[in-house]
Formats: C-alpha cells, structure tokens, sequence
C-alpha cells in the first residue's frame, strides 16, 4: 500500500514537473493521454486512468510508463494475472535509468508474487529493488520484513540496523529489530527497542502492543495490560 501511494506522488509528479524529469535525465511520456490518464490516477479515478493509458499503449506500444501504472491498478484491484502481465511488459519497456520507475517496477512485482505466496520469487524482485535504488529505505524496510517471515533473522536484523545506522530515529528499523529480537526470544533487548519507540513518539500504539507482547511471554500480566490499554487508547 505504502508503494502504491508513493506511486500516486509519482504519477502528479511526473503530470507536473516536466523539468525534473529532464534534470535527471529521463525522458518521461508527456502526452496527452498519458497526462490525462496521470491526472486521473492521482484522482484515484482508476477506470479513467486506465482508458487513458490503453490510448496511450494504442499509440506507442512500448511505453513502459503505461504499463507500470495499469499493473500498479490491477494488483491494488488483486488482479494479479493482469497485473503480472503488465508488469513484465513495463521491465521490458521501461528506459533502465530511469531508476525510481525501474525499482518501482520490481517493487510491484514483489507484491504481486508475495500475494500468490512465491516468496523467493518476492525476494528476488525486492533484491533488485534495493540494488537498482538503494536510497529506498522502504525496500530495505520490505525486504527486513520478509527476512523475518522466513525466519531469518539475521539477514533481518542486518536491513534493520542498517536504517537505525541511518537514521537513530527510524521507528521501522527499531520495531522490525525488536521484533526478531522477540522471535529469538531475546526479550530484554526487544523491549529496549520498543521503549526507545514509545521515547521518541510516545503516540506510536503498535510500540505499546509490541511491548505488551513481551511482557506477555514473561508473564508480566499487569505491565503487559497497562500496555495494552495504552495502545488500545491510542
């Protein structure tokens, strides 16, 4: 969903500001089609956009743009035979430097394949994410996350305390390192992560509940009920 949104900044971004695209050297569609269709997606007009986007693909058949962004509504719609096909049209169309469409790209794709539950398949994808666009801590922050799902943490940990290294503040990087300190069941180091949360934003509800879950294990009921109580209020 996160990747989703970015994408509607994305698609105004690209309808508004021509220049930015040519300063970093990226010819990107400026159609009439395409505009209107980008209009309409950040809209969240997705019918529209994608009667817009056709047009456009009937005119130019390799714009890798199109397809990206028809893919982006069909696995937000769960389509996701739909939207594998457009993806794999949009990696193959898409001008490779355009990194932040390529990563995009693959960020979908991951999607697509963690929803049809081909993890390595998602790894793979989120990999290239990263490797293409490593300034996108959100890849690092996916690809953590599915680490912890196959239960690697420490592969986990490494993507974790890489964004802490990055910024101390990061309250991601925190909660997925105190969450797989938590798995490891490590629960006096877990519960220093989700304090340091609770610290530093002291409105952030799921730090509490995680909390709570450590005192749970410990059999700490009351500490683990103030807690919830908390969350449960925020």
């Amino acid at each position: 969903m996160k990747r989703f949104i970015l994408l509607v900044a994305m698609a105004v971004m690209t309808a508004t500001s021509a220049v930015w695209a040519q300063s970093k050297n990226v010819k990107r569609p400026e159609t009439f089609n395409f505009q209107r269709a980008m209009e309409a997606y950040g809209n969240e007009n997705y019918d529209e956009a994608i009667t817009y986007l056709q047009q456009e693909l009937q005119q130019d058949e390799k714009n890798g743009y199109a397809y990206l962004y028809i893919a982006s509504i069909n696995n937000y719609r769960e389509e996701f035979g739909k939207a594998l096909t457009m993806i794999n049209k949009a990696l193959t169309y898409l001008p490779k430097k355009d990194k932040e469409y390529v990563a995009a790209a693959y960020d979908i794709r991951s999607n697509i394949f963690l929803a049809t539950e081909d993890t390595l398949k998602a790894l793979e994808d989120i990999n290239m994410a990263v490797k293409i666009y490593p300034d996108d801590d959100e890849e690092i922050e996916k690809r953590g996350d599915l680490y912890w799902q196959m239960k690697k943490y420490d592969l986990s940990n490494i993507d974790y305390l890489y964004l802490i290294s990055k910024d101390e503040s990061n309250a991601s990087g925190h909660m997925g390192y105190g969450r797989n300190l938590m798995y490891e069941n490590k629960l006096s180091e877990a519960k220093e992560q989700f304090s340091y949360v609770i610290k530093m934003y002291n409105d952030y509800s799921r730090a509490y509940a995680f909390l709570a879950d450590c005192q749970l294990r410990e059999k700490k009921w009351n500490d683990a009920a103030d807690n919830l109580i908390q969350a449960l209020s925020i």
